[in-house]
């Protein structure tokens, strides 16, 4: 029987690597099928679309061009308090506290982890301009992959005065140790691609953002052809995983029957 458990658990890791692979696949038949398009070449496929008597225009695509600042103005980061279109920040937190646990015989050993306390990804517009146009980015709160790292800190928190960490963690149960504070930002002037899709009612300017339908949306400091090589290096080697696991699985269990009948 121990080796059908093996076996069982040998399985479980080959179907995420199924999935990641799945999903990679996903995103390289998406980037291949929908080829790049100029700001240009969406207006007119915008302007054919009216022309049959269509007036919400909807279309996928990936474009390529440098962000600029919309006309709200450009956005300040939280933490390195940096003018960009888009940011991102992340503080977690690091702590000590006492675990009480009866079986130790009132003696509550000190433990040591860390949460995570603030996450935001800013949600406003800015615009992607290429040679020949320019259009709106509606973000909606996604992250912008290979954005530069502006701050990575520690800020320790000393404790309390005359006491040292394990002191001041026995006498209140629990102390903050420290925060990392970590920080992306897209500076104006940024060379972005972005697909996803496309829309315009009336005669307002084009928005590209997330898919209606929930499909993928990325915007990427890499190119498209860097995204591609990427996923379809990520799809292969998640293939291969999937299939050592898979086959060092069905042996196992194989094994395992064998052992079991006999």
């Amino acid at each position: 029987m121990i080796w059908i458990a093996v076996g069982l658990v040998v399985l479980m890791p080959s179907g995420v690597c199924w999935y990641l692979a799945r999903r990679a696949d996903l995103r390289v038949r998406l980037l291949r099928t929908t080829g790049p398009s100029t700001v240009a070449e969406l207006v007119e496929s915008r302007r054919e679309s009216w022309a049959e008597g269509r007036r919400v225009f909807r279309q996928r695509c990936g474009v390529t061009g440098v962000v600029r600042s919309h006309e709200d103005g450009t956005l300040t980061s939280e933490h390195g308090r940096i003018e960009c279109v888009w940011h991102k920040h992340k503080v977690t937190e690091t702590f000590l506290k006492v675990r009480a646990d009866a079986e130790l015989h009132g003696w509550n050993p000190i433990e040591a982890g860390m949460t995570t306390v603030a996450l935001q990804t800013t949600d406003a517009a800015f615009l992607l301009e290429d040679d020949t146009g320019r259009l709106v980015i509606r973000p909606a709160g996604h992250a912008v992959e290979g954005a530069e790292k502006a701050v990575d800190r520690y800020v320790a928190v000393p404790p309390a005065e005359g006491l040292t960490s394990v002191q001041e963690v026995l006498r209140y149960g629990e102390r903050t140790h420290g925060h990392r504070e970590e920080e992306w930002v897209v500076r104006a002037g940024t060379r972005l691609f972005v697909h996803g899709e496309v829309s315009a009612e009336a005669e307002e300017p084009l928005v590209i953002s997330a898919p209606a339908d929930g499909g993928p949306f990325v915007m990427s400091a890499r190119s498209r052809d860097q995204l591609l090589r990427e996923e379809d290096g990520r799809r292969r080697a998640f293939r291969a995983l999937a299939g050592v696991f898979t086959a060092t699985g069905a042996v196992l269990l194989a094994v395992g029957a064998v052992t079991a009948f006999y």
